[in-house]
């Protein structure tokens, strides 16, 4: 049967996922080429000019790898040592 060494280290398994909610989105700026003919340029091609903020979305995959690593490192401190559960040999 599976036991824990510190059962207790379970409690951190949300925190990951608090992280995520509560703290705010990363946005960086970033240099643009500035042109005299840019309303122009924007009539043509369409689209809405916006801030120079840049905020990049992640994929399912990365969000996986992201969340899969603290929860393996506390699986991993939750079944500490052979010393820490007194399993050691002599």
């Amino acid at each position: 049967m599976l036991t824990f060494a510190f059962p207790w280290l379970a409690l951190l398994l949300p925190l990951p996922l608090l992280v995520w909610w509560l703290l705010p989105v990363r946005e960086e700026s970033r240099r643009a080429v500035q042109v005299p003919f840019f309303a122009a340029l924007t009539a043509a091609s369409g689209l809405r000019p916006s801030d120079g903020v840049v905020t990049r979305q992640r994929g399912f995959w990365r969000t996986v790898t992201l969340g899969a690593g603290p929860c393996r490192a506390d699986a991993a401190a939750m079944a500490g040592t052979a010393a820490a559960q007194g399993k050691a040999g002599p």
